[in-house]
């Protein structure tokens, strides 16, 4: 299946009209992952009870929205019994005893946990060339990069390893270069909405970053973008004033 032409709408429909399990959409992911790992490093861990998990959703039933798709996690969320590493080498063996809000969540809605996407060590950074698990490239050109800190999330969607993915933003990457990063390069749409999250070292409120195709909204973003450089353009040539307080 290729899940670059799927979203989570879609991949629901199959699942309830039963195209497809949620084991199979798990074993697909995987498989995938396993396949791009070697050139692409989007992930750190994979979890491999995601199919165990996928097909007691599909013996209990499909039955909201998320339920059976397979979800990947940028790996400073905590998720009870698969490492969380924050790409870091002094977490790079850290198990987590219970699971962000986040996660909690989503399992509950019946998203599967498919594994933790590499990011910048400890989400500090804006390319995810500071992982100490190595750098994610960019699936649709190699010689460059995803944008950061959550790279592999993005790449892992750009990819088609996986319909979505969450990510996380530590300072202001997300609500500003990454979204250049994903909007242009990985041709993904990124929402952010506010979770709680416990990240190995201290207790935050973070964004968490949702990563989905959005195929049909990319011509309403390039056309933001579009605005947004014809601006800056005019202002370089000083056709519109700029005014500084002192």
């Amino acid at each position: 299946m290729d899940i670059k032409k799927e979203t989570i709408a879609s991949l629901h429909d199959k699942l309830v009209n039963k195209d497809v399990t949620a084991e199979e959409l798990a074993n697909d992911a995987i498989n995938k992952i396993n396949a791009n790992e070697k050139k692409l490093n989007t992930f750190i861990t994979v979890n491999d009870k995601a199919p165990e998990a996928a097909k007691k959703i599909d013996e209990d039933g499909i039955k909201g929205p998320l339920s059976g798709i397979p979800i990947a996690f940028k790996d400073n969320i905590v998720t009870n019994g698969i490492k969380t590493t924050a790409a870091s080498k002094i977490l790079y063996n850290f198990m987590p005893v219970y699971s962000a809000t986040v996660l909690e969540k989503l399992e509950a809605a019946g998203a599967v946990d498919i594994g933790k996407t590499n990011l910048d060590e400890f989400a500090m950074g804006s390319s995810t060339e500071t992982s100490y698990f190595d750098t994610t490239v960019n699936p649709w050109d190699l010689s460059r990069v995803p944008g950061g800190s959550s790279g592999g999330s993005a790449a892992a969607v750009a990819a088609g390893e996986v319909v979505a993915a969450l990510g996380t933003d530590t300072g202001v990457q997300s609500d500003n270069l990454l979204p250049l990063m994903v909007f242009l390069v990985s041709n993904q749409l990124m929402v952010v909405f506010h979770v709680g999250v416990l990240s190995p070292l201290l207790q935050v409120w973070i964004k968490s970053v949702y990563f989905q195709n959005a195929l049909k909204t990319q011509q309403l973003f390039f056309q933001q973008w579009l605005v947004m450089m014809i601006m800056i353009q005019q202002v370089l040539k000083n056709q519109f004033p700029i005014i500084v307080q002192t």
